[in-house]
C-alpha cells in the first residue's frame, strides 16, 4: 500500500502537462482504442448488463442512486434481475400488503461484512416492516412476547417471518455459491 507521500507524488506526477500529454497520445494510438473497445464489448455483452443499462437512470441523482444499489445487490450476491423482481412493486413478506417499493432484507448475524453473503438474504420486506424488525433487532423472542400480551397479529407474523425466512435460496433464485 501507498503512503500518503507517495500518493501525493503520484497526484502531483500525473497533474503535470507532460504526463497529461504522453497519456492522452498512449490513449490515441489505434492499438490502445481497439484494446479498451474489446474490454467493453466483452464486459458489458451479458444479459444482465444490457438489462441493466437499457434500464439506466439518466439524472446525476439517478444514476448515484442506480451505483449505490448495484454495489449492495453484488455484495448480496444477487443477480440484477433477482433483487429487480425483490423490489418491484409487490406484497410485502411479512404484512401482505401491496407496497410500491420493497427492499431486501438480510440476516445481519450471519456474516461480519456490511451486507453478508447469498445466505443472508431473507426476503423482500416493506420499507416499513423492515425498519420495524430492525427495531427489535431480529429477536424473535420479544416478537412472540409482544404478540401474546398484546394480541398483536404483525408481531405474530414477523416472529413467523424471522423464524423461517422465504429467502431467495429456498425458491432456487439466487446465484449458487461457488464450490471447490
Amino acid at each position: 500500500m501507498r503512503t500518503p507521500e507517495q500518493k501525493a507524488r503520484r497526484k502531483a506526477h500525473d497533474a503535470t502537462p507532460e504526463h497529461r500529454a504522453r497519456r492522452k497520445a498512449y490513449n490515441a494510438t489505434p492499438e490502445q482504442r481497439a484494446r479498451r473497445k474489446a474490454y467493453e464489448a466483452a464486459r458489458y455483452a451479458t444479459p444482465e448488463w444490457k438489462e441493466y443499462y437499457a434500464a439506466y437512470a439518466r439524472t446525476p441523482k439517478q444514476r448515484t442512486r442506480q451505483r449505490a444499489y448495484s454495489k449492495k445487490v453484488h455484495a448480496h450476491g444477487l443477480g440484477l434481475a433477482l433483487a429487480a423482481a425483490m423490489r418491484a412493486p409487490g406484497l410485502c413478506d411479512i404484512c401482505g400488503k401491496d407496497k410500491p417499493k420493497r427492499v431486501i432484507d438480510h440476516d445481519h448475524s450471519c456474516c461480519a461484512g456490511a451486507y453478508g453473503c447469498t445466505l443472508c438474504v431473507r426476503g423482500s420486506l416493506c420499507a416499513s416492516c423492515n425498519s420495524s424488525i430492525g427495531r427489535f433487532f431480529d429477536d424473535v423472542e420479544a416478537l412472540r412476547l409482544i404478540s401474546n400480551r398484546y394480541a398483536s397479529e404483525w408481531h405474530r407474523l414477523a416472529a413467523d417471518y424471522l423464524e423461517s425466512p422465504p429467502g431467495p435460496r429456498e425458491s432456487g433464485l439466487a446465484r449458487p455459491i461457488p464450490t471447490e
